[in-house]
């Protein structure tokens, strides 16, 4: 690197690539190589001269710490970058895009996959490297449960084991039990809290038969001991991987790609179930994201945030999606600068510890308002109907679950009928889209208070 990196060799690259041009290089767009490797090597050369030219110019970290990382992985991302265009029918799947914006996703998923390349490297070699066996075995089995659920979102058809579920179970049963008898005595507390959120889902579970129920009681208990920050870490990968295999899948014509007209707007799933998963999954790998990599300035989370936030926009139209990723980004401002304010200022600090304390109410408060507007919910009054509308009709489906099922501890078994995994409107549409009245419906009082705490 030391010796690609003298003037001497910038030099001799700069002729090599000039000369290499005019003889006949190397053509992306339509992969031709007329002179085999010579032409390959002539882009490696531009790279290296590039990667030169970058070197001298002072940059702020914003930019000098990607372009850093790409320099040193551009070898992969050209590599990637030719077999994604070769493979993917960019233009059929895409219709409803610019040429710009096809060129541009394009990249993004070359990115992707050279990022997820390496992540997956770095955090192989770090999980390998831990002493804490419960702790290992415990992200493993997490990581393996996330992936499952996720792939269940996507319109991969797996015949996944009939004994992978039991065989989580069971492990994280052994995991669990472990956690609650050798609890250390700082951590006794939070052992009792998550027993104690653990037997509501599980009674919940026994009254409704929704397994998952008791997958995260376990897994709740299980979790005892681990950071916090592993384990939202494990998600974030899962959830990178899984999404763009989908996303890869789709292009590519591997798997169905879910596209709904509304107007002139062409709503995408990109190889997800239902374009609003699609975009509930990008919000919650970004805000994943920007916990598990802190020492990355926030300027960087928010950028990457307003493109997704436009993504949407653009190829999904998922309203609720996109206000959420919005106000992300504010969140995500809002942190960096009270930290910093925090760190300067010791008269704000008390103002900012108030504001924090009020944030985290929000969820209260909000499932409080949604619950009380469903409820009250009357089209005979102008506001209530004009804000159901609003809300495509979210106000009048949960009134009618709760008319219908009612409140109980523990929930109420019923079936959803929604639009997932299809284009064709089913009759007997009643998907509760509000997560707030779902919960409290379907799996009781004592789990939607659990879940609020």
């Amino acid at each position: 690197r030391k010796k690609i990196e003298q003037p001497r060799c910038a030099l001799f690259f700069a002729m090599c690539w000039l000369f290499l041009v005019k003889w006949g290089g190397l053509d992306l767009e339509v992969r031709s190589y007329p002179n085999g490797i010579i032409g390959i090597f002539c882009s490696v050369a531009a790279c290296i001269v590039i990667i030169n030219i970058v070197k001298e110019f002072p940059l702020p970290d914003v930019l000098r710490i990607p372009l850093e990382w790409g320099g040193k992985h551009f070898v992969i991302f050209l590599g990637i970058h030719c077999i994604v265009r070769d493979f993917a029918p960019w233009a059929t799947n895409m219709v409803s895009a610019p040429i710009m914006i096809q060129l541009l996703v394009e990249i993004l998923v070359a990115c992707a996959v050279c990022a997820l390349s390496v992540l997956i490297k770095h955090y192989t070699t770090c999980f390998l490297q831990k002493n804490d066996w419960r702790e290992r075995i415990y992200l493993f089995i997490l990581g393996a449960y996330f992936a499952r659920v996720i792939f269940d979102t996507t319109m991969f058809q797996f015949s996944w084991p009939v004994f992978f579920y039991p065989v989580i179970r069971v492990a994280a049963l052994i995991i669990a039990w472990n956690n609650v008898i050798n609890a250390k005595w700082d951590n006794r507390k939070n052992a009792l809290g998550c027993l104690i959120v653990a037997v509501i889902f599980c009674f919940s579970f026994t009254m409704t038969g929704y397994e998952f129920l008791f997958d995260l009681g376990i897994l709740l208990l299980g979790a005892v001991g681990v950071s916090g920050r592993k384990i939202v870490k494990v998600y974030f990968i899962c959830v990178l991987v899984v999404m763009y295999l989908a996303l890869i899948a789709s292009l590519t014509g591997c798997i169905p790609e879910l596209v709904y007209k509304e107007g002139e707007l062409y709503k995408h799933s990109f190889g997800i179930c239902y374009p609003t998963d699609f975009a509930a999954h990008l919000v919650y790998m970004m805000l994943a994201f920007w916990v598990v990599f802190k020492k990355i300035p926030s300027i960087i989370p928010a950028i990457i945030m307003a493109g997704l936030t436009v993504t949407q926009l653009v190829f999904c139209g998922t309203q609720c999606s996109e206000i959420v990723m919005a106000l992300s980004i504010l969140c995500v401002i809002y942190v960096a600068i009270s930290q910093r304010v925090m760190r300067e200022n010791k008269i704000l600090r008390k103002l900012i510890i108030g504001v924090d304390k009020m944030v985290c109410m929000t969820t209260i408060i909000c499932a409080v308002v949604i619950i009380t507007l469903s409820i009250k919910y009357n089209p005979d009054i102008p506001r209530l109907e004009q804000l159901n509308q609003i809300l495509s009709n979210r106000l009048l489906l949960a009134q009618n679950a709760f008319q219908q099922y009612g409140i109980s501890l523990f929930g109420t078994t019923f079936e959803m009928i929604g639009n997932g995994s299809g284009v064709v409107s089913r009759t007997g549409y009643n998907f509760i889209d509000s997560s707030f009245c779902l919960i409290l419906i379907r799996y009781g009082i004592l789990p939607f208070g659990a879940v609020l705490l």
